[in-house]
């Protein structure tokens, strides 16, 4: 693993490379992950077809020699017609013979020595007996050619020197293209055309192969001259191994073939995600159903589900192309899950989606509100009861539970619901504070609340109790204060008033004491209102009468020695006194 530096990739669209080594007769395939995400395109020319290749001719040149892709063996080309149309639409150009000398050969070819293999494309446009395609020959009048016999079949032919050992198929190709896959080894000795096999003569087969290696390569002509190819040849190649069927395949890529270094070739299945769309919320359910498309031009084998970068599933039903494949997934966890496809076609090929996946999220967590008429936060009542309802989220309810709490936070009541039942009134609740809230559940264990509310209860009445005036007052004059005391008592007491006279007057509760001035002898009542902060009132009167009211007292304040004063006293007596003279 190395570690990633951001400094090390430019802030631009680049391309990064991944270099592996394999051995002979090994396909790799592997899937790369940068930065979480899968990249699509892992079957390259580089990373499998460059081990063992010998040599490699595209064939695209206008003029001049015909250049090999590993420089290994440079063809001398004679009375070529270049830069014609090449054999499919990956490639560019091609090659054509004519009767006569046309030939493009190598005298001293190198690396070519033991076990060989090779492909190309060719189109005759006219045939006759022997027409060469290859020629090869090596130490000891070893030979191998393959050529048209007939001239209606595909001859691939090996000389050891003394015997001929041939493969011969008919074939109908004419004036087409025709991808032709050949191999001779120490087992093998077999050929196919257009991915298919034709012949294969192995088990007959003594194995002599090109040891000493080739000493002569001829292209479009054979090894002795004449018995000239007439038409293309194209994107030409040989191995010192065989190829795997997965090579054949890439090669071929039903047709239109993978042409030399094009990494963006891909013979891999086509899947388009389908459902659900990316960045979808599911918020009323956690079983998600999962689908794409998948397209090939061979049928497809298996296809496998990934989830959160696990593979989650593999469907190893045969399927036909554009067949919907559709994977469902049951409790999900809550929270954010990517997911794609994977597909495998009968060449072995496999590919993911074009995307490199989509993301939906799961949230179910229900909706839970206070409903209609419930009392609103820190409210105050005299009444021993109230009602609590609530709105919710109704897909996947499991149950409803109503809690009230006492002050100190400890868990009073609780009642829970599985029913259609939505309200709860607690009552006959002793004077108090409480908290209150509401926790519904789903069927997926997803839980919410309400906001916790707090009430306070207080049925009962302030009490209050005048305590003065005495009744009776034995004296009192007119125009003096009275004292007058009380006593009240309650947990929310808000406010006294003292009402004489008509007039109310607000009194500090606590001070349990004040005066009243008294200017007459008529009004000898008083009342004492206590309030809380609740609403709840109480009342306390008292009354009293006078012994003796003074209502008023005339005489001068001096005095003459012998003369007579005249001293006016007033006053209203209750009626048992008696007034001595």
């Amino acid at each position: 693993m190395i570690d990633y530096e951001s400094r090390d990739i430019p802030n631009r669209n680049i391309r990064i490379g991944l270099k592996t080594y394999v051995g002979q007769n090994t396909w790799t395939d592997g899937v790369w992950n940068i930065a979480g995400k899968k990249v699509e395109k892992h079957i390259t020319w580089t990373g499998d077809l460059a081990n063992g290749q010998v040599s490699y001719w595209r064939l695209d040149e206008s003029s001049g020699i015909l250049a090999d892709e590993q420089s290994n063996n440079t063809l001398t080309a004679v009375d070529l017609l270049y830069s014609q149309a090449g054999a499919t639409v990956n490639t560019e150009t091609s090659i054509n013979f004519s009767a006569g000398d046309s030939v493009a050969f190598n005298s001293t070819p190198v690396g070519m020595d033991g076990n060989l293999s090779g492909t190309f494309w060719v189109r005759a446009d006219t045939r006759t007996n022997l027409d060469t395609m290859i020629g090869m020959a090596g130490a000891s009048s070893y030979s191998i050619n393959l050529f048209f016999r007939d001239p209606d079949k595909i001859e691939l032919n090996a000389f050891d020197g003394s015997s001929f050992t041939g493969i011969t198929d008919f074939t109908p190709y004419m004036n087409s293209w025709t991808f032709i896959y050949w191999e001779m080894t120490s087992s093998t000795l077999k050929f196919y055309i257009n991915n298919s096999l034709v012949m294969d003569n192995s088990s007959t087969w003594d194995g002599f192969g090109t040891v000493g290696g080739v000493t002569n390569l001829t292209i479009g002509a054979h090894l002795g001259g004449g018995r000239d190819l007439r038409g293309g040849m194209d994107e030409v190649g040989i191995w010192n191994r065989p190829l795997s069927d997965q090579e054949k395949s890439y090669m071929w890529n039903e047709g239109v073939y993978c042409a030399y270094g094009d990494d963006t070739c891909n013979p891999t299945p086509t899947i388009n995600l389908d459902a659900p769309a990316n960045n979808t919320n599911f918020t009323l359910t956690n079983n998600v159903t999962h689908n794409a498309t998948i397209f090939d031009a061979t049928n497809i084998t298996n296809v496998t589900f990934w989830l959160d970068d696990q593979i989650n599933a593999t469907n190893t039903t045969a399927g036909l192309n554009n067949t919907i494949w559709t994977f469902e997934v049951v409790g999900l966890a809550e929270g954010d899950h990517l997911w794609t496809f994977e597909a495998c076609n009968f060449d072995n090929f496999c590919g993911n989606s074009s995307e490199s996946g989509r993301t939906y999220n799961v949230n179910t967590t229900p909706d839970i509100q206070f409903g209609a008429g419930v009392p609103i936060d820190h409210t105050n009542q005299t009444t021993n009861s109230f009602e609590v309802n609530v709105t919710l989220t109704e897909d996947l309810f499991n149950n409803v539970t109503f809690d009230l709490y006492t002050a100190n936070g400890v868990l009073n009541q609780s009642v829970t619901f599985t029913n259609s039942s939505r309200e709860k009134v607690w009552a006959s609740l002793p004077d108090a504070t409480y908290s209150y809230n509401v926790t519904t559940a789903t069927s997926t264990n997803q839980f919410n609340s309400t906001g916790t509310r707090n009430i306070t209860i207080d049925s009962s009445s302030p009490s209050g109790e005048l305590f003065a005036p005495p009744n009776p007052v034995i004296f009192h004059d007119v125009n003096t204060n009275l004292s007058v005391n009380w006593s009240v008592n309650d947990t929310n007491l808000d406010t006294c008033i003292l009402e004489y006279e008509g007039i109310n007057r607000t009194l500090t509760c606590s001070d349990n004491q004040t005066t009243i001035n008294i200017t007459t002898s008529s009004n000898r009542s008083l009342t004492l209102y206590v309030n809380d902060t609740l609403g709840n009132s109480n009342s306390s009167s008292v009354s009293w009468n006078y012994k003796i009211f003074q209502n008023s007292l005339n005489y001068s304040l001096t005095s003459v020695g012998g003369n007579t004063e005249d001293f006016t006293l007033n006053i209203t007596k209750i009626s048992s006194l008696q007034i001595s003279t």
